[in-house]
Order: structure tokens, then sequence, then C-alpha cells
């Protein structure tokens, strides 16, 4: 479902990237190029696992989450 011009809205999906995997059951939202989603805040970060309402983002090791600009990205560390 397009939201506006920032993306589409997907309620339950699973992606694969470089970095790890997230896991999605609440909705996620995909830029229109596939390159930045934007989820709900994070509440629990535990190892290379963070957790938010209604996902759970699995980090390669290597990986880690910085705060950018006001938003969180998955970088290499």
């Amino acid at each position: 479902m397009p939201v506006d011009d920032i993306g589409v809205l997907h309620t339950s999906i699973t992606l694969y990237a470089q970095w790890g995997k997230v896991e999605v059951s609440n909705g996620l939202i995909l830029d229109s190029e596939n390159r930045k989603a934007i989820l709900t805040p994070i509440i629990k970060t535990e190892g290379n696992t963070i957790t938010g309402d209604g996902w759970i983002l699995h980090l390669k090791d290597g990986w880690e989450i910085s705060k950018e600009q006001g938003w969180m990205e998955v970088k290499l560390k």
C-alpha cells in the first residue's frame, strides 16, 4: 500500500541484506528505491538482536546501529 511520496507499507515482511535480516509483523515502510526502511522505535538491544514493536532485527557480526541526524542507521563497525 503506497504511503504518500514516502514509500510502500508492508504489514508483514522479512528482509535479508548484507547486514542481516529484519522480521516485521506490525508494519514497515520501504522507501521507493527499497534502500531505507522506516520502523517503530527501538525497545530493546541485546547483543546483535534489536527489537521494536512488531519487529526484530538480527545483525550480522561487524554491523551496528548508529544515530545519524535523528535517524537510526545500520552501518559497518
